[in-house]
Parts: structure tokens; sequence; C-alpha cells
């Protein structure tokens, strides 16, 4: 069973809270390291995993390199043990095709899904309306698929339950992979063995093969992704794979010089000299999570690092075995996660203070209306009241742009064509370009098919009203729209002031602005990103200081264009207004 803090690390909506979420994750993490095998680990995983989306039923299926095949290797509800060793091809079926495309699935209602209407009157073909199906990628490579249905009261998995199994499934990845290749490691160990004691006893094996054999053990171990290095009671280097020569960024050549004992790792609650000895010593296994080490390049990186005695046949221990992982990757992701549930409580509070707010400035603007018709031409007195409106127009501007940044669904409706919606963005902010006598150029693609993204009007707007604010007298826009294989790109270039390197990773942060205090809220880019990111795509930037800035909107190609008609040089009507 879960441990009680692992359920109350989750929030109302299923998804992991900002206090309790790296206490857990660390947790599990460690918890997952801890089973070496494989059978173990997946279970465990499974188990986990059901448990934290109250579901019954749910699968994983690990990737064989050998036939590229899906294979069922653990799964739980009804005659789940039935179907245990089934394959499943890539690109068939939901696991399938979530594996091939490495994205993950939600499916809230089978009988409404397109997807699956082939399948509605085939009975017994799905358990359940809803479903997650989420493929589990590690080193670049996806290890296996986890699925889960059932949810317990009958109701529909949430976007927020797929979010909490990718985040979940991401954290196993590594730890599955990695029991993966020990297995394999372990059987061909064994197998090894048995051929060496079988060999000894018939006498009829050449020194050649048992050379051949020790290269076919050592690649297999130099081939694992996690870094391994071997050393011996003396702390001194015996054996480092190309993966620990990578992460730990060891010169080959110095690698079996070195002392293990030596390296400058760091650990909060832990000594390194310590942990070394009490494996080699004590013989017992250990682990430093989130250990700092400083390689030679003084370059410090953050590090998982689990020791393990290495025994002779009678049990006598001659060395230790450190495998090392980069927690690049996870603290990254964990980081992300932090973020996102900040801006969601962000966007909670924007959304109340706005609605708060609307009200009583109504009404002071009904007021202020009356004051001035009653203020009998004084102008004087006309002229406070219509500065005391214009500023109040002002806060109703900032609590529009408040209310916008707090919805997460924008509606959709119609069919237009991107170029049109540029067009009409081009056409709300044309005031501006003659004020400031600004260059503006395009470059459409005609060929762009219609799409679905009919409120993509005002962040072009937003993105084109940024780059004027950016330009000085005489300036130039360059405006750009053309499809890159299953992509949409709408690229926004200026010559204008460019971003400072220092701000440039935070322009699209909620409230932050580099105008002048009344010239901006600081919400239009976040805004921006959210409109594009709810459309499945999304918004990047690229800026040298004095030299210039280009915004880059990429958007999925609509489902039902033909790929296969995409011209690989599209031809583009260029325009110039002056």
């Amino acid at each position: 069973m879960v441990k009680k803090s692992e359920k109350s690390a989750r929030d109302g909506n299923g998804v992991l809270s900002t206090e309790g979420e790296l206490h857990l994750l660390k947790q599990l993490g460690e918890q997952m390291n801890a089973i070496p095998e494989l059978d173990e680990l997946l279970d465990f995983v499974l188990s986990r995993i059901l448990h934290m989306l109250d579901s019954a039923s749910g699968s994983i299926f690990l990737m064989d390199e050998k036939s590229g095949d899906l294979i069922l290797a653990c799964a739980r509800g009804q005659k789940a043990k039935e179907f245990v060793g089934q394959h499943q091809k890539l690109g068939r079926g939901i696991s399938g095709r979530a594996a091939l495309a490495r994205e993950p699935v939600l499916v809230t209602d089978i009988s409404s899904d397109e997807r699956f209407r082939s399948n509605q009157k085939k009975p017994g073909r799905y358990e359940t309306d809803s479903f997650l199906c989420v493929p589990l990628i590690s080193q670049d490579r996806v290890v296996a698929v986890v699925n889960v249905s059932e949810k317990e009261g009958g109701e529909s998995f949430t976007k927020q339950d797929l979010e909490l199994l990718h985040v979940l499934g991401n954290h196993a990845a590594s730890a599955i992979l990695v029991a993966t290749y020990l297995d394999r490691l372990k059987d061909r160990n064994e197998a090894l063995k048995e051929q060496v004691e079988e060999a000894t006893r018939s006498l009829r094996i050449s020194n050649h093969q048992l050379v051949e054999m020790k290269k076919f053990n050592e690649s297999v171990v130099a081939s694992i992704p996690q870094g391994l290095v071997a050393f011996d009671r003396s702390y001194k280097v015996l054996f480092a794979n190309q993966a620990a020569h990578r992460e730990l960024d060891i010169p080959s050549e110095l690698a079996e010089a070195s002392l293990v004992c030596e390296w400058a790792i760091e650990h909060d609650e832990k000594c390194w000299r310590d942990e070394l000895g009490q494996v080699l010593c004590d013989g017992v296994s250990t682990m430093l999570d989130r250990a700092e080490f400083t390689n030679a390049s003084g370059q410090k990186l953050v590090l998982c690092i689990n020791m393990t005695p290495l025994r002779e046949d009678d049990g006598k221990v001659f060395g230790g075995l450190i495998a090392v992982e980069n927690l690049e990757n996870r603290l990254e992701m964990e980081r992300r996660l932090v973020t996102s549930e900040r801006l969601a409580v962000l966007g909670k509070l924007a959304a109340k203070v706005a609605h708060e707010l609307n009200t009583p400035l109504d009404s002071v603007k009904r007021f202020i209306s009356l004051a001035v018709r009653l203020s009998n031409g004084d102008d004087g007195i006309e002229g406070y009241l219509n500065d005391a409106t214009s500023g109040l127009n002002r806060m109703s501007d900032i609590i529009s742009s408040l209310l916008k940044f707090s919805r997460t669904a924008h509606h959709r409706f119609g069919q237009i064509q991107v170029n049109d919606l540029i067009r009409e963005a081009i056409s709300i902010t044309d005031h501006l370009r003659v004020e400031k006598n600004i260059r503006l150029r395009t470059h459409f693609d005609e060929k762009l098919p219609l799409s679905s993204y009919s409120n993509l009007t005002s962040v072009f707007a937003n993105l084109i009203k940024n780059a004027y604010d950016a330009l000085d007298q005489n300036g130039t826009l360059h405006i750009r729209s053309r499809h890159v294989g299953e992509k949409m790109i709408v690229k926004f270039a200026d010559n204008g002031c460019g971003i400072a390197p220092g701000f440039l990773s935070r322009v699209f942060d909620p409230f932050f602005t580099t105008k002048a205090v009344g010239q901006g809220t600081g919400l239009g880019l976040a805004i921006c990103r959210d409109i594009v990111e709810n459309y499945g795509g999304e918004v990047t930037v690229d800026s040298e200081e004095g030299r210039g800035t280009t915004f880059t909107v990429s958007l999925p190609m609509p489902a039902d264009f033909p790929s296969e008609t995409i011209p690989t040089m599209p031809v583009l009507e260029k325009t110039e207004q002056a």
C-alpha cells in the first residue's frame, strides 16, 4: 500500500502539490532505485500509479529491442494475467500508436472519440469509456508504455491525471531502463557462467573463445547508458564505461589512474569518503541523491550515485561499483512542474482579484461621468475628471489582461486561413505603423490550409505592436508565413533595439516588462504563449541587443492536410507597405 504521505501530496485536482511534490518524487525515486529486479520494479511502479490515479486496472508494455515490438510485461485488472506476454506492433493499437508518436493519449469518452469509432461495436474491446496511455522515455528512447483505466466511481480521466501520470512515468523510465539492462546483463552473465563451467569441465574451450566472451561481456557493460565505474579496495579506478567518461568528463587516459575517493563530490548529509568506506568495509549498498560533482572542466553537475560492493566467489569484498545518473533532465522537469503550479495559483488569484475590482470600477466610472455632466463647463474640474477617467480606463485594461491570463481554455470556431488572421492583425495595428513611418514587408505562403486557429488575431496583433514599440522611425518589420513538414510557421522579425541577454529568458513571464511605467502590464506575451500552447503550438524568441528581435509562432498542421502535397520550397507572395 502507498503511504498516507503520498496521498496527501496531491491537491484536489489530482496533481502534485508544490509543498509535497519534491519530497514525494524523491521518495519514489529512492524506492524505485532500490529495486534491482525488473518484474518487482514494474509491479511497484504500476501499483503506485494505479493508487495515485484511483484506478483499478492498468498495464505496462516494455519495448523489445530485438523484435521492435511492445511486450505486455505487467498488468492488473480482470483477466490481466491472461494477456501478459502478448506482443503489440508499433503503430498498431493505442499503445503502439502512442509509442510510435512518442506522445501521451487521454481518452475521456470512447463513444465520442473519433479515433475509436470503428471499434465501438466490438464488445469487450475496451473495458472502460476513459483511459490514459503514456510512453515512458529515457535517454531519448521509448522504454515502455503505461496504460491506466477503470477509474473509481466510473469517472473520466482529466488532463491533470494525464500530467500526473506523465511526471511519475518519466521518473520511472530511467529506473526501468536501468533495470532492463541489469536484468539482461544478469541473464547474460548467468549464461556466460554456465558456458565457462561447461567448457572447464569438458576442456574444449579455447583461450581465443574466452577472450571473445570477455569482450562481449565488456561491450554489454559499456553500452549501458548509465555511467558505471568499478574500483578496488585502494579506491583505484579499475573500469569506467563510455557513459561514465561522458557524464563525469573523465579523460579516457586518466580515468584508470584516478582515485574515486579524491573526486570532488559533495552532499549535504553524507561524506563521500565515508560512503565509499561503508561499501568496502561493511559490504552494504548506498545511494547519494542530488550529489554535486565538479568535473575537470570546473562544471558542477547534479548526480544520483548508487554504490554497491563487488564480491569474490567466497563473498569477500574486493572493490565497489558506482552507477552514476545525471539528474539534469529530471531536475528541469521538477522545476517546470513547480513553475506550472505557481502559474496556476497566480491565474486563479488574478481572476478573483479582477472580478472583485470590476464592479467598483464600473461604479466609479459612472459617478465620474455624472460629475462631468454636472461640472457646468468648468474646464479645471472637467480636466481633473477626464484624467481620473483615463486612469480608470488603464486599470480596466490591466484587469482585462488579468482575466485573459487566468483563462486556460480558448474557444475554437470556424475555419480560417492563418494568413487572413495576420492581415487582420496588421489592419488593427496599422495606425501605429503610420505614426512611426515603419516599413512592413510580408511574405505569405498562400498554400497554407484552413484551420480552427480563429482567435490568434490577438496573438499576432500583440507581437506586431511589440515590434512597432521596439522600432525607431523608418524601421522595418518582416512578417513571413510558411509550412515546414507538419508545422505552420509565422515569423515576426524587426530591426529594432533588441532584448538584453539577461532579460531574454524572462520575456514570457507574467508581469515582466522592459517598457516604461504606464506603457505595458507585462501580460501580453504570457497571454500569447498561453493561447498558442492551447492549440498545441509554441512561441519562441531570438534577439540580439541593438540589432533586432524575431518571434516565431509554430502551430500544428491540420490533421486532414495531405503532407505528401507539401512543397519543399513554398511559393511566397511578396508585398510591401511603406
